[in-house]
């Protein structure tokens, strides 16, 4: 006797499930979509005009010329006399920056007095080679500017001695890193000469970055440079005792470029009042000149 009631159930079985799985909805095709691409983030250009920057001086020999015109205004009693001056120096040197040193040279040197052509004092042979060092001083760490020179003989008995302190407009040391406002200061101390008296001179100068601009697609500050300047001195003029005091004032605004460590120039204007007093007489004198210093060839 055969048995049929197995296979019926598994008929059954089956039958149920065919059933069931045709009243179930029809399960909806999944379609995988790519996501659009991502578009990269874009590219913000660095402007050269956003600091900070590093600055660090050019270390080849660069020349410079220092050109300075002045109105000298002397008064003695009820007389008056001005005279016009104007001098053009020319000096090339190299700065050694982990030393804070400088060596060069001047070059050249030339004054125009009144309406007579340009010429070079008698007593000046060039080029005259000099040197400056630069050593912290004070609490403020400011640099203290020291020129040296083989120019021989008393300070006032050589013309040259005289000319090569104008050289200290082309020298300063700035910090390593600048920003808009950045300030720093340094500060020297010579000796001049003025109708065979020494002249004691304590000069402070006052550094800031005023400015920024783009220039060829490089940065170029602009700083701005107040000097504050004492003036002090005595001597023996024609058998007379005389004493000089004085105060003077001044501002150069000039460019730098970051980017190449090049100085390349500027302009300004100071100013210069003392007097002259012995017992007999006192003269006041006040100088005032335009000086432009620009990069030689």
């Amino acid at each position: 006797m055969v048995r049929h009631g197995g296979g019926g159930r598994a008929l059954l079985t089956v039958t149920v499930a065919v059933a069931v799985a045709a009243c179930r909805p029809p399960v909806p095709q999944q379609v995988i979509v790519p996501e659009p691409p991502r578009a990269a983030p874009a590219v913000v250009p660095v402007s050269v005009t956003d600091g900070p920057w590093s600055w660090t001086p050019v270390r080849e020999r660069r020349a410079y010329l220092i050109t300075q015109r002045a109105l000298i205004t002397t008064r003695q009693d009820t007389l008056t006399k001005i005279d016009t001056v104007a001098s053009e120096l020319g000096a090339a040197f190299t700065q050694f920056v982990s030393a804070n040193r400088i060596s060069g040279s001047l070059t050249s040197f030339r004054v125009t007095a009144g309406s007579r052509a340009p010429a070079t004092p008698a007593g000046i042979t060039l080029p005259i080679t000099v040197a400056a060092s630069a050593t912290p001083s004070g609490l403020s760490a400011a640099l203290q500017w020291t020129l040296t020179t083989p120019v021989e003989g008393a300070t006032c008995s050589s013309v040259a001695w005289t000319v090569v302190q104008g050289i200290r407009d082309l020298w300063f040391r700035a910090p390593d890193t600048l920003r808009v406002g950045t300030t720093w200061r340094d500060s020297t101390s010579y000796v001049s000469c003025r109708d065979g008296i020494p002249l004691h001179l304590s000069v402070r100068r006052d550094f800031q970055v005023r400015a920024v601009a783009e220039r060829g697609g490089r940065a170029v500050l602009t700083v701005q440079r107040d000097t504050h300047t004492m003036l002090s001195g005595d001597g023996e003029q024609f058998g007379e005792r005389v004493k000089f005091s004085g105060t003077g004032r001044g501002t150069v605004q000039f460019e730098l470029e970051p980017a190449t460590g090049e100085f390349l120039g500027g302009s300004g204007t100071s100013t210069l009042e003392f007097t002259m007093q012995s017992r007999l007489r006192t003269q006041r004198v006040q100088q005032a000149a335009v000086i432009t210093l620009a990069r030689g060839s």
